[in-house]
């Protein structure tokens, strides 16, 4: 009877052990990924890409004066005063944003770790360096992009909108696609912004429109294209573990923290001061409500920690248009609380409803940023419209360009008199420019849905290497993860341990 149950053990774990090398083979043997790492296209295509980052920056870029040696300026010790010592601290703080936070954010689910935080440096990587090309390009100066530190930090803004839109795929493309897709949505996002700031000429400092809900958008548009051609839905692998989740909730903890000075990266003066004190009321308020709403719509009023994780960080992107004005600390607080609990009822109600009509959105960036997103623009319609110079003084034609009085006008001309820094404007009303903030959001969220939808298109050809489903949520295509190797190992003994 011993020798009996013996084998019957030994016949079971050999074929236990069969049935999961085949299910290796499965994964990595026929499938065109497999074909992609003989040929080496992902490598072949980063590599072109780097080169001929180098060749354009050698001929297109050069330092900003104030870091340039060789100009005159220069020759004297401390003969200039530069943004360096004011904007380094936020430069690191949104370094800490992009590369830590959002690459913890993104470990999730419980067998995609490696990718989230590995690809998000890469593709973070990739993306500053290609915002600074397309962000600057309308902005030469003798036919060169004059480096500086702005220049670095909306840099860092372009990599942001490319890994939140990420996102809207996250675990469901290749890495070969990963590239293509930050190529397309960075381009995009930086044209599109220029074309808003300086055809509408509207205000949104933090971009919670032009960057956090065409992001958003922009990523749900390209899943709803690529999931099409594949089932993403009940992949046992989309799922967090324990661990995963409190990895993850480290990085919502870090952006938590640093999202004051992303908001007020690019304000300055009273503006910047206002930046900060409104973007962090706003996080108390929707970390409150975060809390509050996720227990309130749970069956057993428990709280949901993927709606914690992410309504937390609502605030920071609802106040982002209205993050340098006067809408006071009171203001703050209501529009963080909106948006922490507009998050938590989009994971509640929105998600599934869209999953439905097959757009699956993994990371919720639709109830992060879009959602928070369109509630920040409304916010800045409501804020041009009762914008005046009684609560701003001169500063309002700062703030809204386009309200400044026209050229050689009257009343330019005595604007000028106290503060000669004032550029003439169009004479827009109150009205005229809550209007154009509107037609803004109109025009993001169009732009968003169409050009995402025509990258996702393009990203299902073949020759980018579309994942399988049964690949999806897992880092062993893509990576060496030591813990299959010892799991094969321990099979082996065990097997070997029953033979004998």
């Amino acid at each position: 009877m011993m020798c009996h149950g013996t084998e019957y053990d030994g016949l079971e774990v050999l074929n236990r052990y069969d049935i999961y090398v085949q299910d290796l083979e499965e994964l990595n043997a026929p499938s065109s990924l497999r074909s992609m790492a003989f040929k080496g296209k992902f490598a072949f295509a980063v590599i072109f890409i780097q080169i001929t980052f180098i060749v354009v920056y050698a001929f297109f870029v050069s330092y900003t004066e104030d870091a340039d040696a060789s100009h005159p300026k220069n020759h004297f010790q401390n003969s200039t005063e530069s943004d360096l010592h004011a904007l380094y601290p936020m430069f690191q703080d949104n370094n800490a944003i992009i590369f830590i936070g959002v690459g913890f954010l993104y470990t999730f689910l419980k067998k995609y770790g490696y990718s989230g935080v590995g690809m998000n440096m890469l593709l973070a990587a990739l993306s500053i360096q290609w915002t600074i090309i397309t962000h600057n390009w309308w902005n030469t100066k003798d036919g060169r992009i004059h480096l500086d530190m702005t220049s670095l930090l909306t840099g860092e803004f372009g990599a942001a909108s490319a890994v939140i839109a990420l996102g809207g795929v996250f675990g469901k493309v290749s890495p070969l696609q990963m590239i293509i897709f930050t190529l397309f949505e960075v381009l995009i996002y930086t044209t599109n912004e220029h074309f808003c700031i300086k055809g509408f000429h509207i205000s949104d400092v933090a971009g919670s429109v032009s960057l956090h809900m065409f992001a958003g958008i922009f990523g749900c548009s390209v899943a709803y294209a690529v999931d099409r051609k594949v089932h993403v839905q009940n992949n046992p692998n989309e799922s967090p573990s324990y661990e995963s989740n409190i990895f993850c909730m480290l990085g919502t903890v870090l952006l938590w923290c640093f999202w004051p000075s992303f908001n007020s990266s690019l304000s300055t003066g009273d503006a910047q001061y206002r930046s900060v004190i409104n973007t962090f009321l706003a996080l108390l308020g929707s970390c409150m409500m975060a809390f509050a709403i996720s227990s309130l719509l749970h069956k057993d009023k428990k709280f949901t920690m993927g709606q914690i994780q992410n309504a937390t960080l609502a605030g920071g992107v609802a106040i982002g248009t209205c993050t340098d004005l006067m809408i006071q600390p009171f203001g703050a607080l209501l529009i963080g609380s909106i948006g922490g609990t507009l998050c938590v009822v989009g994971f509640n109600y929105l998600a599934p409803f869209l999953a439905r009509m097959n757009i699956y959105d993994p990371c919720g960036i639709n109830s992060l940023h879009a959602l928070p997103g369109f509630f920040a623009g409304i916010t800045g319609v409501i804020a041009a419209l009762i914008a005046n110079e009684q609560n701003y003084g001169h500063s309002l034609y700062k703030l809204y360009p386009a309200m400044a009085p026209m050229h050689n006008s009257s009343e330019l001309m005595e604007i000028l008199k106290y503060s000669p820094d004032v550029a003439p404007g169009l004479a827009r009303t109150a009205p005229m420019q809550a209007c154009f903030q509107f037609l803004y959001v109109i025009e993001v969220m169009l732009v968003a849905i169409l050009t995402g939808l025509i990258t996702g298109i393009f990203l299902r050809l073949q020759i980018f290497d579309p994942v399988d489903d049964k690949q999806m949520y897992l880092d062993d295509p893509f990576w060496v993860v030591p813990e299959i190797k010892d799991k094969k190992s321990s099979i082996s003994n065990q097997m070997n341990d029953s033979k004998i």
